[in-house]
């Protein structure tokens, strides 16, 4: 019985370095050294189980010789609850971490976008606002938002 058990595995093997063989004639892997004299650091991967390499490249403006800046990218996953009554909507918002006298809050009829250093949301909501009504209070870092509805 252990026979058959090392037959069968055996079997698989064959059979999985077949299908991999197969597998990879097709697939054109680039030129390693071509890619190396277009500025690409590469790492090459030889190890027992695994084969490959691992390839960066650092961008450089070749004018000025300096990386360029890379666009700053703000956090739009803020948590935040809507209340609302017949008259107006109460919006609290996770801000953990910010300091109030870096919060700017702009308002629209349709929405109203929280900014931080680090985080930028933009909340819509579902009736027509008066943006001049809006107030704000920042307490334990939850930003607190009463805005009227526009009357019809």
């Amino acid at each position: 019985m252990e026979d058959d058990f090392d037959e069968f595995f055996r079997e698989f093997e064959r059979m999985r370095r077949k299908i991999m063989k197969e597998f990879f004639k097709d697939i054109e892997f680039p030129d390693v050294e071509k890619l190396e004299k277009d500025g690409w650091v590469i790492q090459r991967i030889d190890s027992p189980n695994t084969h490959g390499f691992v390839a960066r490249k650092i961008v450089v403006d070749d004018q000025w010789g300096k990386s360029p800046k890379l666009k700053e990218v703000k956090d739009d996953n803020v948590l935040f609850d809507i209340f609302e009554n017949d008259d107006e909507f109460n919006i609290y918002i996770d801000l953990s971490g910010e300091k109030e006298e870096d919060i700017l809050v702009s308002t629209d009829e349709d929405w109203v976008e929280v900014e931080t250093p680090r985080r930028r949301k933009r909340i819509f909501l579902k009736s027509k606002i008066d943006p001049q009504s809006l107030q704000k209070k920042y307490k334990n870092g939850v930003l607190i938002l009463k805005v009227k509805k526009k009357k019809a």
